[in-house]
């Protein structure tokens, strides 16, 4: 799965996701808003065609958190198999 995210990498919808939201931040905050095991079960159950607007997207619309394409792909790297 890991090579699906790198494959992806960075676009010009970087700028769409980026919305100015402190990369530091939101990593401090990911523990306290969502726990590892919990992230790990929401994110493994979107199966093989995982990609990072689906983590995006999931976060946003589950937690209220905001995260940026580099923390997505952070999140995707550290709680991936």
């Amino acid at each position: 799965m890991k090579g699906v995210v790198e494959m992806i990498g960075y676009s010009s919808g970087e700028a769409l996701w980026n919305l100015n939201v402190e990369r530091e931040f939101i990593k401090a905050m990911l523990p306290q808003m969502i726990s590892q095991d919990q992230l790990y079960d929401e994110i493994g159950a979107m199966g093989p065609d995982i990609h990072i607007g689906k983590v995006m997207g999931a976060l946003k619309k589950k937690h209220g958190t905001l995260v940026d394409l580099k923390v997505a792909k952070d999140i995707i790297d550290n709680f991936l198999w």
